[in-house]
């Protein structure tokens, strides 16, 4: 019955094509096979019957009428026509039918002409009338469902001469329209469909074709204004609804090509600092879940409960953040003056203060802009010359004093985003002098042992960039010093607590380091202490060293090593690398290297997927993870690539060892230096040492 339907149907319009067109009577038929068509049986018939075909082919006699007045009864016809388009085509993108929606070349014209006779007349009106509400709203699921389906619709579509940034079109003209303040209410519901298919055409030209997404595109940047000034405008009255969540994924796909390049980053900026003073005029009760909320308590650090921040200005963040952190942006960024007063203003807490202590909405507001400045400021600073810039004004001091420090009130995502900061920041050998003189090694030892993963490991790299110097062996110094000098009663309380306590911060660290049960806090941690023994090792005099090495080897760091090596070399053979390049520094001394080559052996069998093993899991037998089988497995490839090494083969002179030469460099210098400090009664070493030969 539903075959024999769809054939009488489309073969009354069929007829309306060969014959002269009657306009109404092909509506009337176009319309009924449309509302049928919403039935999935009968969408698959009329797939098979040519619906599509058929459907374009009636919208193509149409135009060639050259009708110049369009009245009432055209736009009915065009609007069924395009209503039996778009339900041939709805579908998933992964459904197997999608070769029966393939739109020809042909039609791709036919649909780009009809897109511009509704948006030529749309454009004719002061308002919006009430006839061509839905045809546009009809185009726009057409263009949802069969333009996005495939890479061959889309294409076929944008090649089309008609087809000219008739997205940007729709957007300028609906957005123009919404913003006058008499015609908002009629076009409120069209609104939402075209920023649906805004979104959605960007989440997927990205997809099939980044060059198809620029030549179809090319005219983005004055559209997202228009949507960023409606978006402004709209922010007290507007819920944040699946409308609101696509403009900004729109805007999140597109930010890296065309945002900051029509300075529109201070629109986002100033967009986002509205939705902060939104949420400060709305109490906060459980009646507004989407509101911004924040209650004391007591926690780590005795600070206020982490800051709930509502969806729009998160979205409104997180494309902040993706602007910013495209190298190509950065130059601008950096010579935009009025973000450079914005962060001098809101960084600066002796201005901020006493209107942050007003209640929570008013911190909210404070420690939101203060976010987003340290969040733009961090990822300029990602380019030593602008990051020389930073670290001589007066923000770094105040970020490092205040939205750094551990023991003010700051909510840990702010602290978060100034240790982003802080860490480019330290990176270039030019600014390590200031920045010690600034006090950021008091300031950033606190976070060393904080259960706060994300920060404790962001400032253990701030360490370790400290003590990378090529320039300035006494700066590393001083930095490894103030990591083993013996504290006193006040410097324990403030850098450990209950659980680590020590002599000094390496042993601190190290205790952490052993309990740790995040991977990248006890990864991260023991790359920091293997980068204070370099220096200890290669810097220091032996009379300086010798006052240290007792804190090292209560530390029992030689197991934290090897557990980095095996364990994390595993996933990382940087890790591994330099896991063992440590072990050979400590194995060379010539006073402790025994000693150290001791216990190297003693770990050298030491299974540490047994330690690593939960209660959880019994059933679970892991492979053992040794330093011993990690040695064995890469000696084993280096005597295999030697193998596979013709005689005729002649290595370039200035060609730079692999990773895997290095690494096999490595391990053979550890096992010489431990064959001559240890008695190798089992002869495990030599065995080793055999692979290389």
């Amino acid at each position: 019955m539903q075959v024999q339907t769809a054939k009488h149907l489309l073969n009354k319009i069929g007829d309306s094509n060969r014959d002269i067109l009657d306009v109404e009577t092909c509506a009337t038929n176009l319309r009924n096979t449309a509302n049928l068509a919403r039935e999935e049986s009968f969408r698959k018939e009329l797939r098979e019957e040519n619906g599509l075909t058929v459907a374009l082919c009636v919208l193509d006699k149409w135009i060639q009428l050259g009708k110049e007045n369009i009245v009432s009864t055209d736009l009915e016809f065009i609007e069924q026509a395009l209503r039996v388009i778009n339900n041939c085509c709805v579908g998933d993108k992964d459904d197997s039918d999608n070769n029966l929606i393939e739109i020809s070349s042909k039609g791709a014209l036919t649909l780009s002409k009809i897109s511009n006779v509704l948006i030529n007349n749309l454009n004719k009106t002061s308002g919006i009338e009430e006839t061509l509400k839905t045809p546009i709203r009809a185009l726009v699921s057409v263009m949802l469902n069969a333009t996005l389906l495939s890479k061959k619709n889309l294409e076929a579509f944008s090649q089309t001469e008609q087809s000219n940034d008739l997205m940007g079109k729709l957007i300028e003209i609906y957005t123009k329209k919404f913003l006058d303040e008499e015609t908002q209410t009629e076009t409120d519901e069209i609104w939402e469909s075209i920023i649906d298919l805004v979104a959605n055409y960007i989440e997927n030209a990205l997809e099939i074709d980044e060059d198809l997404y620029d030549r179809t595109y090319e005219n983005c940047p004055e559209h997202v204004a228009i949507i960023l000034d409606y978006i402004y405008k709209s922010a007290k009255t507007m819920e944040f609804g699946d409308t609101q969540e696509n403009i900004f994924w729109s805007f999140y796909q597109s930010a890296t090509k065309h945002i900051v390049h029509q300075n529109l980053a201070m629109k986002m900026l100033n967009t986002y600092e509205s939705f902060l003073k939104e949420s400060m005029q709305v109490p906060t009760t459980e009646e507004n879940p989407d509101q911004n909320q924040s209650e004391i308590l007591t926690a780590e650090n005795n600070v206020k409960k982490p800051i709930t921040y509502s969806k729009r200005a998160e979205a409104a963040l997180r494309i902040i953040y993706r602007i910013t952190s495209k190298d190509e942006n950065l130059e601008l960024l950096f010579n935009n003056e009025e973000i450079l007063e914005n962060a001098k203003f809101y960084l600066n807490w002796d201005k901020v203060k006493q209107f942050s202590m007003k209640d929570e909405n008013h911190r909210m507001y404070t420690e939101g802009m203060a976010m987003a400045m340290l969040v733009i400021l961090g990822n300029v600073a990602c380019k030593d010359e602008y990051s020389i810039f930073y670290a001589k004004t007066e923000i770094t001091k105040m970020i490092i004093d205040h939205w750094f420090d551990r023991n003010s009130d700051v909510d840990v995502r702010t602290c978060y985003a100034a240790c982003g900061f802080v860490r480019n920041i330290c990176v270039p050998d030019e600014n390590k002098e200031v920045l010690v003189e600034m006090g950021i090694l008091d300031t950033t030892v606190p976070w060393l042992i904080s259960s706060i993963a994300p920060i404790q490991v962001k400032a253990t790299g701030i360490f370790r960039h400290m003590m990378i110097s090529k320039k300035n062996s006494s700066l590393k110094i001083k930095v490894a010093e103030f990591f083993l000098k013996k504290l006193n009663q006040d410097e324990i309380s403030i850098y450990s607590n209950k659980n680590f306590t020590g002599d000094n911060c390496f042993e601190i660290l190290a205790q952490f380091a052993h309990s740790s049960e995040m991977d990248p806090s006890r990864c991260e941690s023991t790359r920091l202490l293997i980068s204070v023994l370099g220096v200890l090792f290669i810097d220091f005099d032996p009379a300086m060293r010798e006052k240290y090495i007792e804190s090292i080897q209560k530390s029992d760091i030689v197991t934290l090593i090897v557990r980095l090596a095996v364990k994390d070399g595993k996933k990382h053979q940087i890790l591994l690398l330099e896991g063992i390049s440590c072990l050979s520094i400590l194995t060379s001394s010539d006073i402790y290297g025994e000693y150290f080559a001791k216990k190297i052996l003693d770990v050298l069998d030491y299974d540490f997927s047994v330690q690593d093993s939960t209660e959880d899991e019994p059933h679970v037998t892991n492979e053992p993870e040794t330093l011993n089988k990690v040695l064995h497995k890469h000696l084993e490839h280096i005597s295999m690539d030697k193998l596979s090494v013709k005689e005729t083969d002649v290595q370039p002179e200035e060609t730079k060892p692999d990773f895997r030469t290095q690494l096999g460099k490595q391990i053979i210098q550890l096992l010489i230096l431990l064959s001559s400090k240890v008695d190798d009664t089992d002869n495990k070493i030599q065995k080793l040492l055999a692979l290389s030969q």
